[in-house]
Order: structure tokens, then sequence, then C-alpha cells
């Protein structure tokens, strides 16, 4: 959606925009554009094949492809181990292993605060039984790392 918009932007007065292209091919995550698509794209428009360095952008999968900043358009996913964030259309964008306490854990409740991930409560299976845990837990999504927040 983003390359589709900046290139009918670009179209609307190309003898204008065209020489900013380069700069807002930067911002497109080319690692979650179908492949198959860009490749079309390369062979029949001329405006965006012809944009300076663009086969480098699409080449370079790394760029973008984890980003550490959560979306508002994102879903959030706890397994036992692990937390996943996922698009809309169900794709993982990035995973991250739960903290080693929170591990096994079933029915977790996690928020986003400030783009950190808070993730709190849980319950574990001790001896056929279920012990409730009291703890609460912050994942720096910048750092992607954990912090244990005090009760």
């Amino acid at each position: 959606q983003v390359l589709e918009v900046i290139m009918l932007w670009a179209r609307h007065n190309l003898e204008e925009r065209e020489g900013h292209l380069e700069e807002l091919m930067e911002c497109v995550r080319f690692s979650n554009v179908d492949q198959n698509y860009l490749a079309n794209m390369m062979e029949t428009d001329k405006v965006f094949a012809g944009v300076s360095g663009i086969k480098e952008l699409i080449k370079d999968q790394s760029r973008h492809a984890n980003s550490r900043q959560i979306q508002q358009e994102e879903i959030l996913f706890l397994s036992q181990n692990d937390m996943y964030r996922l698009d809309f259309r169900f794709n993982c964008v990035d995973t991250s292993s739960l903290p080693q306490s929170l591990q096994g854990s079933v029915g977790t409740a996690a928020c986003v605060v400030d783009n950190d991930v808070i993730v709190t409560g849980g319950h574990e299976s001790q001896s056929q039984a279920w012990r409730s845990q009291s703890q609460a837990w912050r994942y720096n999504s910048s750092l992607n790392s954990w912090t244990r927040l005090a009760f």
C-alpha cells in the first residue's frame, strides 16, 4: 500500500515530484511486498524502475524486516514460550522469547503502553495443580529486552 500511494502521489505531478522518489522509497518495506509484484513493476513501470538505487533497495531484504517498533495495526500473540507480532494478514513480523518465568504459563494478559508490552499474571502447572503467578514484565521493543516489574 505504501508503495502504491507513493507512486500515485508522484504521478499526480511527475515532473515536480519525481525527484523525491528515491528518498520516499527508503520508507517502503520491500521485504513485505510480494516479490512477483515487484518484478512486474520493474518490467512494466518505467518511473518505478528508473528510481535511482531501486534494485538495491528491493534486494536488501534486511531493511525494515525486523522493525522493533510495535505498530498500531499489529496483533500480539502470546504462546507458552514466545510472543509473536503479526500483521493483519497474520504474517509474522517479529518473534521474541518470553522471560523464563513466564514460559509454560497460561492465562497471561498483555497490553501495549508507550510502545512497550506489559505482560502480567498467568498460571503454571505444578504436580497436576495450577498455581497463580504474581508477576509483571515489560518488553522494550526497541531494545528487544525484558525487565521484571516490581510488585
